[in-house]
Protein backbone atom coordinates (compact mmCIF):
# COMPACT_ATOMS: atom_id res chain seq x y z
CA UNK A 1 0.00 0.00 0.00
CA UNK A 2 1.01 3.82 -0.78
CA UNK A 3 1.63 5.89 2.28
CA UNK A 4 -0.96 8.40 1.11
CA UNK A 5 -4.03 5.48 1.44
CA UNK A 6 -6.96 6.38 3.32
CA UNK A 7 -6.37 2.52 5.19
CA UNK A 8 -3.63 0.55 6.44
CA UNK A 9 -3.50 -3.78 7.34
CA UNK A 10 -2.75 -4.19 10.80
CA UNK A 11 -1.71 -7.96 11.58
CA UNK A 12 -0.65 -8.72 15.13
CA UNK A 13 0.62 -12.09 15.98
CA UNK A 14 -1.68 -14.81 16.10
CA UNK A 15 -4.63 -12.25 15.10
CA UNK A 16 -6.57 -12.23 11.68
CA UNK A 17 -5.43 -9.09 9.52
CA UNK A 18 -7.88 -6.34 9.91
CA UNK A 19 -8.15 -2.72 8.42
CA UNK A 20 -7.66 0.92 10.00
CA UNK A 21 -7.91 4.60 9.13
CA UNK A 22 -4.43 5.95 7.86
CA UNK A 23 -3.91 8.96 10.24
CA UNK A 24 0.06 8.94 9.69
CA UNK A 25 2.12 11.40 8.40
CA UNK A 26 5.72 11.91 7.54
CA UNK A 27 8.50 14.33 6.96
CA UNK A 28 11.48 13.97 4.12
CA UNK A 29 14.21 16.01 3.22
CA UNK A 30 16.32 16.09 0.26
CA UNK A 31 19.35 18.32 -1.86
CA UNK A 32 17.24 17.98 -4.94
CA UNK A 33 15.30 20.79 -6.92
CA UNK A 34 12.35 18.69 -7.28
CA UNK A 35 11.14 16.14 -4.42
CA UNK A 36 7.33 15.62 -4.77
CA UNK A 37 5.15 15.46 -7.61
CA UNK A 38 2.55 17.53 -7.39
CA UNK A 39 -0.11 18.66 -10.38
CA UNK A 40 -1.75 21.79 -8.94
CA UNK A 41 -2.96 23.85 -6.36
CA UNK A 42 -5.44 21.35 -5.27
CA UNK A 43 -2.35 19.36 -3.85
CA UNK A 44 -3.57 19.57 -0.14
CA UNK A 45 -1.41 16.73 1.41
CA UNK A 46 2.29 18.81 1.48
CA UNK A 47 3.60 21.51 3.04
CA UNK A 48 7.09 22.05 1.87
CA UNK A 49 10.02 24.45 3.17
CA UNK A 50 13.21 24.92 2.54
CA UNK A 51 16.19 25.24 5.11
CA UNK A 52 19.32 27.33 5.14
CA UNK A 53 23.03 25.83 5.74
CA UNK A 54 22.18 26.37 9.24
CA UNK A 55 19.01 24.44 9.31
CA UNK A 56 16.58 27.58 9.87
CA UNK A 57 13.26 27.52 7.37
CA UNK A 58 13.18 30.56 5.04
CA UNK A 59 11.52 32.69 4.91
CA UNK A 60 10.89 34.00 8.44
CA UNK A 61 7.40 33.85 8.25
CA UNK A 62 7.57 30.04 7.20
CA UNK A 63 9.80 29.36 10.08
CA UNK A 64 7.31 31.25 12.45
CA UNK A 65 4.38 28.78 11.14
CA UNK A 66 6.36 25.65 11.44
CA UNK A 67 7.41 26.22 14.78
CA UNK A 68 3.99 27.16 16.16
CA UNK A 69 2.24 24.40 14.42
CA UNK A 70 4.98 21.75 16.45
CA UNK A 71 4.07 23.67 19.30
CA UNK A 72 0.85 23.20 18.96
CA UNK A 73 0.19 20.25 17.34
CA UNK A 74 -1.71 18.64 20.38
CA UNK A 75 -3.58 21.11 20.98
CA UNK A 76 -4.84 20.97 17.14
CA UNK A 77 -5.48 17.37 17.56
CA UNK A 78 -7.43 17.38 20.39
CA UNK A 79 -9.73 20.14 18.62
CA UNK A 80 -10.26 18.56 16.23
CA UNK A 81 -11.14 14.67 17.94
CA UNK A 82 -13.68 17.57 19.79
CA UNK A 83 -15.33 18.21 16.86
CA UNK A 84 -13.90 22.08 16.61
CA UNK A 85 -14.64 22.97 13.12
CA UNK A 86 -12.44 26.18 13.96
CA UNK A 87 -9.20 24.03 13.11
CA UNK A 88 -8.72 21.66 10.49
CA UNK A 89 -5.71 19.19 10.78
CA UNK A 90 -5.85 18.72 7.02
CA UNK A 91 -5.13 22.23 6.26
CA UNK A 92 -1.69 22.60 4.40
CA UNK A 93 0.31 26.05 4.60
CA UNK A 94 1.08 27.37 1.21
CA UNK A 95 4.17 27.63 0.76
CA UNK A 96 6.45 29.54 -2.27
CA UNK A 97 8.38 26.37 -1.99
CA UNK A 98 5.09 24.23 -2.73
CA UNK A 99 4.22 26.47 -5.68
CA UNK A 100 7.71 25.78 -6.98
CA UNK A 101 6.81 21.99 -6.68
CA UNK A 102 4.09 21.98 -8.51
CA UNK A 103 5.80 24.32 -11.68
CA UNK A 104 8.65 21.57 -11.93
CA UNK A 105 5.77 18.84 -12.21
CA UNK A 106 4.12 20.35 -14.64
CA UNK A 107 4.08 18.42 -18.22
CA UNK A 108 2.76 18.72 -21.67
CA UNK A 109 0.34 21.05 -22.18
CA UNK A 110 0.56 23.36 -19.49
CA UNK A 111 3.94 23.30 -19.27
CA UNK A 112 3.78 24.91 -22.61
CA UNK A 113 1.34 27.33 -20.97
CA UNK A 114 4.04 28.13 -18.41
CA UNK A 115 7.12 28.76 -20.85
CA UNK A 116 5.24 30.91 -23.04
CA UNK A 117 5.39 33.57 -20.45
CA UNK A 118 9.05 32.61 -19.56
CA UNK A 119 9.79 32.38 -23.01
CA UNK A 120 12.18 36.01 -24.11
CA UNK A 121 12.39 35.59 -27.65
CA UNK A 122 11.31 33.94 -30.77
CA UNK A 123 14.08 31.49 -30.94
CA UNK A 124 13.15 29.97 -27.52
CA UNK A 125 9.29 29.47 -29.17
CA UNK A 126 7.58 33.13 -27.95
CA UNK A 127 4.76 34.03 -28.67
CA UNK A 128 3.13 37.64 -29.64
CA UNK A 129 0.66 38.95 -27.32
CA UNK A 130 -2.13 40.44 -28.29
CA UNK A 131 -1.67 38.37 -31.88
CA UNK A 132 -3.34 36.57 -34.06
CA UNK A 133 -2.47 32.97 -34.56
CA UNK A 134 -4.35 29.66 -36.26
CA UNK A 135 -4.54 26.83 -34.17
CA UNK A 136 -2.29 24.84 -35.97
CA UNK A 137 0.71 27.69 -35.54
CA UNK A 138 -0.07 27.01 -31.76
CA UNK A 139 -0.42 23.57 -31.93
CA UNK A 140 3.37 23.41 -34.01
CA UNK A 141 4.86 25.65 -31.82
CA UNK A 142 4.04 22.85 -29.00
CA UNK A 143 5.17 20.32 -31.16
CA UNK A 144 8.35 21.84 -31.50
CA UNK A 145 9.12 22.03 -28.25
CA UNK A 146 7.68 18.52 -27.35
CA UNK A 147 8.40 16.30 -30.85
CA UNK A 148 7.61 13.45 -28.36
CA UNK A 149 4.40 14.39 -27.33
CA UNK A 150 1.78 11.65 -28.85
CA UNK A 151 -1.51 14.02 -28.71
CA UNK A 152 -3.34 15.07 -31.92
CA UNK A 153 -4.11 19.32 -32.47
CA UNK A 154 -7.97 18.08 -31.34
CA UNK A 155 -6.63 17.26 -28.12
CA UNK A 156 -3.80 20.38 -27.61
CA UNK A 157 -7.04 22.31 -28.55
CA UNK A 158 -9.05 21.16 -25.37
CA UNK A 159 -6.32 21.80 -23.18
CA UNK A 160 -5.21 25.10 -24.11
CA UNK A 161 -8.86 26.09 -23.91
CA UNK A 162 -9.02 24.54 -20.31
CA UNK A 163 -5.88 26.46 -19.04
CA UNK A 164 -6.09 29.52 -20.45
CA UNK A 165 -10.01 30.24 -21.63
CA UNK A 166 -9.13 31.57 -24.97
CA UNK A 167 -11.80 30.76 -27.51
CA UNK A 168 -11.28 30.09 -31.09
CA UNK A 169 -13.39 31.44 -33.76
CA UNK A 170 -12.74 30.55 -37.64
CA UNK A 171 -12.58 32.50 -40.62
CA UNK A 172 -10.86 31.62 -44.17
CA UNK A 173 -7.26 32.20 -44.37
CA UNK A 174 -5.63 30.84 -48.18
CA UNK A 175 -9.40 30.07 -49.19
CA UNK A 176 -9.59 27.29 -46.51
CA UNK A 177 -11.62 27.54 -42.69
CA UNK A 178 -9.00 27.59 -40.01
CA UNK A 179 -9.68 28.10 -36.42
CA UNK A 180 -7.78 30.87 -35.20
CA UNK A 181 -6.95 32.52 -31.34
CA UNK A 182 -6.09 35.72 -30.27
CA UNK A 183 -3.51 35.69 -27.48
CA UNK A 184 -4.30 38.03 -25.18
CA UNK A 185 -1.63 40.57 -22.91
CA UNK A 186 0.60 39.19 -21.10
CA UNK A 187 -1.26 40.45 -17.77
CA UNK A 188 -4.59 38.86 -18.83
CA UNK A 189 -3.24 35.65 -19.87
CA UNK A 190 -0.98 35.33 -16.55
CA UNK A 191 -4.41 36.06 -14.73
CA UNK A 192 -5.95 32.79 -16.25
CA UNK A 193 -3.03 30.58 -15.12
CA UNK A 194 -3.29 32.00 -11.88
CA UNK A 195 -7.07 30.60 -11.83
CA UNK A 196 -6.39 27.24 -13.87
CA UNK A 197 -2.72 26.36 -12.34
CA UNK A 198 -1.70 28.16 -9.24
CA UNK A 199 -3.17 31.02 -7.60
CA UNK A 200 0.60 32.61 -6.87
CA UNK A 201 2.02 31.80 -10.25
CA UNK A 202 4.06 34.71 -11.56
CA UNK A 203 3.31 37.08 -8.69
CA UNK A 204 6.66 39.01 -9.30
CA UNK A 205 4.05 40.52 -12.52
CA UNK A 206 1.85 42.11 -9.56
CA UNK A 207 4.82 43.23 -6.86
CA UNK A 208 4.22 46.96 -6.39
Amino acid sequence: KVISEKTLSLEKKGVDAHKIINTSHFMASSNDDWIINCKDQTSRRFTVVEMDNTFNIKPQIEKDYICDLFKTGAVHIAKYLYNFKCVSVREKFDTTNLLQQILYSLTGVKKFIVDLVEAEDEANGVLFWNTEYTANEIFQKYMKSYPTSRINAQVFGKEFHKYTNIESYQKKKDGVNSKFYILPTKIDFIKELRKTIHKNIFDEYFED
